[in-house]
């Protein structure tokens, strides 16, 4: 569900049941709430969130984030976005921390790149991304390549979106 409060303020919250059962004897389930705010004032936009709270059994991450558009002309636009959190699962956590940049130009050709970097990298591993996007009409098709890392360096990501 989701509510906007007043213009630029919003909120939403999700309720989820996950369930496992892989093998006799690994059964698993958990109960847990995603909970976020956002506040946009023009080209600014501010957040919190929470994500998988309630169970121990899903890693818990809460965290903070902002971001900011410039627009050169109306042919280029570009964003730049910072956030940090903490995850956590069991006795296990992390502090998380990300930084991006997004070239927008014509509103259709995407050039993106980021960083994310964790404290334990083994829980939650640290990583660099570059990506490319195009958006035609209603469809969005994407790629973002992941790098720097043993656990996920290598990683070709691909998505195709519909927005209406």
């Amino acid at each position: 569900a989701a509510y906007r409060i007043i213009p630029g303020l919003g909120v939403s919250v999700m309720a989820k049941y996950v369930g496992s059962n892989l093998a006799e004897g690994a059964q698993t389930s958990a109960v847990c709430a995603d909970v976020n705010a956002v506040f946009r004032l023009r080209s600014l936009t501010v957040g919190v969130s929470g994500s998988n709270i309630g169970s121990g059994t899903l890693p818990m991450l809460v965290e903070a984030g902002a971001s900011h558009s410039f627009s050169f002309g109306k042919a280029l636009k570009l964003g730049v976005g910072l956030d940090a959190g903490y995850m956590s699962q069991g006795q296990n956590g992390a502090v998380v921390a990300s930084a991006g940049v997004d070239l927008k130009i014509l509103d259709m050709i995407s050039v993106m790149a980021g960083y994310h970097f964790s404290t334990d990298t083994a829980f939650e591993p640290s990583y660099v991304s570059a990506g490319l996007g195009v958006d035609i009409a209603m469809i969005k098709i994407s790629a973002a390549y992941l790098t720097g890392n043993p656990y996920i360096g290598n990683t070709l990501g691909i998505t195709l979106g519909c927005a209406f």
